[in-house]
């Protein structure tokens, strides 16, 4: 069985490794593995060797410990055999090095599949303790005899149980049970191709949703890692990923955890929530935030820019927060032009006599404003947005007025104005 050749870019040009599975050499759970690396695209003067190692799924690494010569003797094809675990399948990755330094930069890895079907020797296992000494079953017979008393008929799990397999269906074998369905799904891995672990990050579901991830996004994102629907589709409800989902579509290769992926994925849900249902679940994202009677308001205008419900106390920072004003760049020359003096001017004296009960009237003010004034386009908005927000950009503006209402907005208009 001949695994596909596989290209990668380099600096010097274009090499390939290809690897073989020879299933007449399976013997006490081991495979052979010749590997075959055309090292034609090297350049001698670079002074690089190149190192093989083999990442075994699910979490062994095998080092072969070879290395190509730096005699000048590329283009050549270097064969090398070594034993693999008889798993399911393999990373094969290759190492580069510097001949100056003593750090490996994995250059290129390959998911390799073994074409053939697992086959273990019973014989072959090891004897394994299933009650320890203090009385108390081990977890290979605990998870054997609860599994069958509750009737369990699949059993769905990480690729990472495959050696524990034979153990188990051994047992039931014995007890004199029928086995239910095993099936075995690729891992989950980080963006380096290594294990999903808490080193690098976040594993467990209680720490996405800590952190404003809904469920719905993360059912629908763990879904499609190492699966898919057979098109292009991405966002289904939990009905819909019940009804398509099948083991026959699931992806043999291990499936990287891209946070962002999943953070587009949870704005897209949160775009599609109704009002109620959203602002119901972002007032528990408040952490001590007092909103007035015009909060839902608020809540609602920063809807379109939230990726997690995390990011709610950030995002009302405009609402709720002091105005920190430019201290250099554009901003500064902004708010110390004459016409921008001109025009808070007018709009702060047009607030003590016009109430502002909806956010649409703040948009026929500053009409007003601008008919009187003379100023429009960035030197009408743009400042009125810095003295009420402290930012050039955020939620409509429209909004922030009605939210902050006649009297605080004359009050930040008059910190604009001595300080400008």
């Amino acid at each position: 069985y001949y695994c596909p050749s596989v290209g990668y870019a380099t600096d010097e040009g274009n090499g390939y490794y290809s690897c073989i599975w020879d299933s007449s050499t399976a013997s006490g759970g081991y495979y052979n593995v010749t590997m075959e690396v055309d090292k034609s695209y090297h350049n001698p003067g670079r002074d690089t060797k190149i190192n093989l190692f083999f990442l075994i799924t699910p979490v062994e690494l095998y080092n072969p410990s070879v290395s190509f010569p730096d005699d000048g003797s590329w283009g050549e094809l270097h064969n090398f055999t070594v034993k693999v675990r008889h798993y399911a399948a393999v990373n094969v990755c290759l190492l580069e090095r510097p001949a100056t330094s003593t750090e490996y930069t994995v250059t290129e890895c390959k998911y390799v599949e073994n074409p053939d079907n697992i086959t273990v020797e019973f014989n072959r296992l090891d004897d394994q303790v299933l009650m320890k000494s203090d009385g108390f079953p081990t977890y290979h017979l605990a998870n054997v005899v609860d599994d069958h008393y509750m009737s369990i008929t699949h059993v769905i799990r990480g690729e990472e149980w495959l050696p524990s397999l034979p153990k188990h269906l051994l047992l039931y074998d014995y007890l004199g049970w029928e086995a239910p369905i095993f099936a075995h799904l690729p891992l989950l891995l980080n963006p380096d191709k290594s294990k999903l672990s808490k080193r690098q990050g976040d594993v467990a579901v209680e720490d996405y949703l800590a952190k404003g991830y809904l469920p719905q996004a993360l059912n629908n994102f763990l879904a499609l890692l190492g699966w898919n629907p057979g098109n292009d589709r991405e966002i289904f409800s939990m009905d819909e990923l019940i009804e398509l989902f099948s083991l026959d579509r699931v992806n043999k290769a291990g499936a990287v955890f891209n946070t962002e992926k999943l953070d587009w994925m949870n704005q897209q849900y949160i775009q599609s929530m109704e009002d109620e249902a959203y602002l119901k679940e972002a007032r528990k994202w408040l952490s001590g935030i007092v909103l007035n009677e015009r909060g839902n308001a608020a809540l609602l205008a920063v809807k379109s820019g939230l990726t997690r419900f995390n990011e709610i106390p950030k995002k009302l920072g405009p609402f709720v927060s002091g105005v920190s004003l430019p201290r250099e760049g554009e901003g500064v020359e902004l708010m110390v032009a004459e016409s921008t003096r001109t025009v808070l001017k007018v709009l702060k004296e047009k607030l003590r006599t016009q109430s502002l009960d909806e956010p649409a009237g703040f948009f026929s003010l500053m009409k007003g404003v601008q008919k009187e004034t003379g100023v429009k386009g960035k030197n009408l908005w743009m400042p009125v947005r810095i003295a009420l927000t402290g930012e050039f950009h955020g939620p409509e503006l429209g909004v922030i007025a009605y939210y902050l209402g006649n009297d605080e907005m004359i009050r930040r208009l008059d910190t604009a104005l001595e300080k400008a």
